[in-house]
């Protein structure tokens, strides 16, 4: 008789499981944030950084087209790098303070998404040294689960640990949506 009712059980149970499940799973997200340091001639250099699946951050992530000339008018853009099938890139304006900065993330759907704005957003004009925005969590691709621990295609180089590395070339923020 009880082996009558467990089987009677099972398929209520698989309903379940079926119908709660999205519940329990958790969609993967990765935390990132925006980082940005002065340079000579009023310009800004722009990076990206995410923390890896241990907890610490990476390196920083220079994007090839990633300086805000001085004087720039409206949102510019650095170039998108990609990690874990996240392709995003900096967004950034001249404010009164300094420079704003906020991310933005391609959908695949829609192509760029709004920008984030970080609480923490705003590099002061005489800021020295690397400075970094609050902390933003953004949902990965379906299929990516962490972040991995290399360098992120669409990177112009990994910097030395002190942040000496020298923009590019022609590595200006674009203004292209």
């Amino acid at each position: 008789m009880r082996r009558w009712l467990a089987w009677l059980a099972l398929p209520g149970l698989a309903i379940a499981v079926v119908a709660f499940g999205g519940v329990w799973a958790q969609d993967a997200s990765v935390e990132v944030r925006v980082g940005a340091r002065n340079l000579e001639n009023g310009r800004v250099e722009l990076a990206l950084q995410w923390r890896g699946a241990s907890g610490a951050w990476g390196e920083r992530v220079l994007p090839a087209g990633r300086v805000l000339p001085a004087g720039a008018a409206g949102w510019k853009h650095s170039t998108a790098v990609t990690v874990a099938g996240l392709e995003a890139r900096v967004a950034v304006r001249w404010v009164e303070r300094g420079a704003q900065l906020a991310l933005q993330v391609r959908d695949d759907a829609s192509g760029w998404g709004e920008r984030r704005h970080p609480r923490a957003r705003v590099l002061p004009r005489d800021a020295a040294g690397w400075r970094y925005s609050s902390v933003l969590s953004v949902g990965l691709p379906s299929g990516a689960d962490e972040v991995a621990e290399s360098k992120p295609a669409g990177a112009a180089g990994s910097p030395a640990a002190s942040g000496a590395a020298a923009p590019a070339a022609g590595s200006s923020a674009s203004s292209g949506d």
